[in-house]
């Protein structure tokens, strides 16, 4: 209300009759400015947009804030790798040890290949030969005896389809024993 007073140009005519003591004049000025409706509601609308103004500022304010920070944050991203790319390259040498023992992982792996395919009685028929420990010792003769195992599966006719979906982790082995 009071700034709806404080704008309306009946003001000054308010005032005098305060001043002036005239109670009834200052209650009619006072009651053509509250119900001057267009001037109430302009007076309303104008509070509105500027609450709606320092919104916007406000937001503008934080988004012009997160934009900084996120032109910070690149700078020192450009400048770190900027950094990395003037270094001078490292050299880098790889020297590899060869292991003629099997991993155990690997050795796993084929144990369980021999389970499946024992539970598949692939060695019933004598057509695949069951390795025993001292055959598959190293990797050379893991090597041998997985390739003669995944070229007699691929080759019979009497093997199963049950056998013959272990190839692919024979093949897989076989690469990690070093054969092809």
């Amino acid at each position: 209300m009071k700034e709806i007073f404080l704008a309306s140009p009946l003001l000054e005519e308010l005032k005098n009759a305060l001043e002036l003591e005239h109670e009834g004049e200052a209650d009619r000025v006072a009651y053509r400015i509250i119900t001057d409706t267009p001037f109430v509601n302009g007076i309303i609308k104008e509070r509105k947009t500027q609450e709606k103004l320092k919104r916007a500022a406000k937001a503008i304010r934080k988004k012009d804030e997160d934009l900084r920070e996120t032109k910070e944050k690149l700078s020192m991203e450009r400048a770190a790798r900027e950094a990395l790319e003037r270094t001078a390259k490292q050299n880098i040498y790889i020297t590899t040890n060869v292991v003629t023992n099997i991993d155990v992982n690997i050795q796993n792996q084929v144990d369980s290949l021999i389970s499946l395919l024992d539970a598949q009685n692939a060695f019933k028929d004598g057509l695949l030969e069951k390795p025993s420990d001292v055959s598959i010792s190293t990797k050379e003769k893991l090597k041998n005896w997985l390739e003669t195992t995944r070229e007699t599966i691929e080759t019979s006719m009497t093997i199963s389809d049950g056998v013959r979906a272990l190839v692919p982790l024979i093949s897989y082995l076989l690469g990690q024993v070093g054969g092809a």
